[in-house]
């Protein structure tokens, strides 16, 4: 099962209905469109600091006739909190725009201090995936900043597994973090 596969595997088993998602890393949405099919009494919030992303997003959506139970939210995901107060499901697809411009990337700072609001605001049981591409040089710096974060996050609030191909060290992986307690 490959990285992608794997966090919507997790996300599908830990998800219901009526849910809200942020997807943190809108991209091109496909992300944000899993999320808003599986939520169809819940919401969507979406973010990228990115109108390309934001463009692309809305025309698989209108692609798709969904529209109902999303919000597409041009800012940093550093700032979500300033739009949603809790949610139960998270996603990460750190990196850069597919097809976009690369040098356009998520950085260590802004992402860590996302993780940070974000453990803080997730629900009793909410899980989030964070997928980290290590194979460039601002992912690689990013993962290492996570990894220590997610260090000293509280065992007993907190599970925290990771998935990877331990034969390649540039590969993408993901972490998972999920509440306990509150």
């Amino acid at each position: 099962m490959n990285i992608l596969d794997f966090s919507k595997y997790i996300i599908k088993n830990n998800c219901r209905e009526d849910n809200i998602c942020i997807d943190f890393t809108m991209g091109n949405g496909y992300d944000s469109l899993f999320l808003s099919i599986l939520v169809p009494k819940g919401f969507v919030y979406s973010f990228d600091i990115q109108k390309q992303a934001i463009e692309n997003t809305k025309k698989l959506f209108l692609e798709k006739g969904m529209y109902n139970n999303i919000k597409f939210i041009e800012d940093g995901h550093e700032n979500f909190d300033k739009y949603v107060k809790n949610f139960n499901i998270g996603i990460y697809n750190l990196g850069y725009l597919p097809k976009g411009n690369k040098n356009i990337t998520t950085k260590k700072e802004t992402t860590i201090e996302s993780i940070k609001k974000s453990i803080y605001l997730l629900e009793k049981k909410g899980i989030i995936c964070i997928t980290i591409y290590r194979g460039h040089g601002e992912g690689f710096l990013e993962g290492i900043e996570i990894e220590k974060f997610i260090k000293n996050i509280s065992k007993e609030k907190y599970e925290i597994y990771r998935y990877e191909n331990i034969k390649n060290d540039i590969t993408p992986y993901v972490i998972i973090i999920k509440r306990n307690r509150l």
